[in-house]
């Protein structure tokens, strides 16, 4: 689709947002390395958008580079070079 796009003399964006939802693919390994906010108390803080939401740590280096490359697997790789 990024190439079809690309002859019409369009690029391809998305927008990634900061949050995981409970029942991505993604969802049961970031919680278990620590990727995902919690609580000063541990607990996760869930907030509900179209659904329940959690954030991803950003400051954790370890989600940063989780979070990278799930995109560039998913996106960069696939043609989508603005984010």
């Amino acid at each position: 689709m990024c190439d079809e796009l690309e002859k019409l003399g369009m690029k391809l964006m998305v927008s990634i947002w900061p949050t995981v939802d409970p029942g991505s693919e993604n969802f049961d390994e970031m919680r278990d390395k620590g990727y995902l906010m919690r609580t000063e108390q541990g607990v996760q803080s869930v907030f509900l958008y179209l659904g329940p939401e959690i954030y991803y740590d950003a400051t954790n280096p370890g989600a940063q580079k989780f979070i990278w490359n799930a995109a560039k697997k998913n996106y960069f790789d696939l043609g989508v070079k603005m984010f």
